[in-house]
């Protein structure tokens, strides 16, 4: 199934961008490769939604974890695109001896009036992805070995009704930590990679913070069944000394 999140893209992606970078963790959970031009530089046009969405305006219900106007597990990617009111663009990510994942890239929108990137894993087949894969007329090579394979056509349509699993939020304004507890609250731990990097959990709230004073914050919103997972892979492969400490 295309489901798993892959937080090592987005390391690798950031750590193209900045100097230094944060530190690459091998890990799975959410996530695509982009351009690194596209990420800073160059000019896009910006989506709003109709009304305005926050990164913390989380909601649970059942079980459920609910943002940016959609619930994981359940609400169609095409769902997501109409209350972002954008496209975005949707590929497989095919690693070898790892299982392809399905995202959708949206690389410039305006949540609540801040500028943002946003990615989304979709839940799909493996036959379904073996099929899409076998109609994509363009696939490029990435950075990290990674194939990336565009989504289109009947492909596409049927991507649009699969369910979104997770999704990572990418800031453009930088977050320090005392917006980040006045705005998420209080984490139930905190895990320091090093002097500059550290991980805020929230799991009541389905939320993984990565701060990081040299580079931008990068939120990874889970499913209550993949946050227990992804959190022990981190607190697992992260290659520097860490302390896990209780919040204050």
């Amino acid at each position: 199934m295309g489901r798993h999140v892959r937080l090592d893209r987005v390391q690798l992606e950031f750590a193209n961008i900045y100097a230094p970078m944060k530190t690459p963790l091998t890990i799975l959970a959410v996530i695509l490769l982009i351009l690194v031009a596209l990420f800073l530089f160059a000019p896009q046009q910006t989506n709003t939604p109709a009304e305005n969405i926050y990164p913390w305006d989380i909601k649970t219900s059942g079980g459920a974890v609910s943002v940016f106007g959609v619930t994981l597990g359940s609400s169609p990617l095409q769902q997501l695109m109409d209350k972002l009111r954008d496209e975005g663009e949707t590929a497989i990510f095919a690693d070898e001896g790892k299982p392809p994942t399905v995202e959708t890239f949206f690389k410039n929108i305006s949540l609540g009036g801040f500028q943002a990137r946003l990615i989304a894993v979709i839940d799909a087949p493996g036959q379904a992805i073996e099929d899409w894969a076998g109609n994509a007329r363009k696939i490029s090579p990435q950075a990290s070995g990674a194939r990336k394979i565009k989504l289109g056509g009947v492909s596409l349509q049927q991507a649009k009704q699969r369910p979104v699993t997770a999704m990572t939020y990418l800031p453009r304004v930088a977050y320090d930590e005392t917006i980040i507890r006045q705005r998420f609250g209080k984490p139930d731990s905190i895990t320091r990679l090093s002097d500059s990097e550290q991980y805020w959990f929230y799991p009541d709230k389905g939320l993984i913070l990565n701060l990081n004073a040299d580079s931008r914050e990068v939120l990874h919103y889970l499913q209550p069944s993949d946050y227990d997972r992804v959190r022990h892979e981190i607190l697992a492969v992260a290659s520097a000394p860490q302390t896990a400490t209780t919040a204050r």
